[in-house]
């Protein structure tokens, strides 16, 4: 049975904030969603080379109509696309085990900060930098589109402010 005190305590205990509990649900939707994708990879395994090797014939005929359209940018960025699907492809298992590690600390990250554990938004952190560090553990540098890392760094500068802004009710 509570007693006075802990009736006090959580009568005075913080709500939690509505900002916080969308952006925990966004989040748990992405990484639900890549540790669900994780495991069926996992399952299903690696594509079997004709799979890649017909989508590299479909990637290389995007390029060539880019190219012929005059966008050598957007050529060059689908192509460095069609690599990274060849190169991960070749590293499946230790690309799926990281992606699955990522997604992991993503839970976890969300999940405490949640509970009002600040060690959560400290965790998002580092789930952020994982995962966009990810693709670098399989593809080569050069082989990897700017445009795709950037906008994925935006979103997680922008995920990582925003967590930021809800600091002050994590206690924890």
């Amino acid at each position: 049975m509570l007693d006075i005190n802990q009736l006090d305590e959580i009568e005075k205990a913080p709500k939690r904030p509505t900002f916080l509990l969308v952006l925990c649900i966004l989040t748990l939707i992405t990484t639900g969603f890549g540790f669900l994708g994780g495991l069926y990879s996992l399952i299903t395994g690696p594509m079997d080379p004709d799979k890649v090797e017909m989508l590299v014939a479909q990637n290389n005929s995007s390029v060539a109509q880019l190219r012929e359209l005059g966008s050598e940018y957007w050529a060059n960025q689908i192509q460095k696309i069609g690599a990274m699907v060849q190169h991960t492809n070749a590293n499946f298992w230790m690309n799926t085990l990281v992606s699955l590690l990522a997604s992991g600390i993503g839970l976890f990250a969300v999940i405490s900060m949640l509970k009002g554990k600040k060690i959560g938004f400290h965790s998002y952190i580092i789930y952020s930098l994982f995962s966009l560090s990810i693709p670098y553990f399989s593809v080569p540098m050069n082989e990897i589109p700017n445009s795709a890392m950037i906008f994925n760094g935006i979103i997680a500068a922008i995920f990582v402010f925003m967590y930021s802004r809800n600091l002050h009710w994590m206690t924890k």
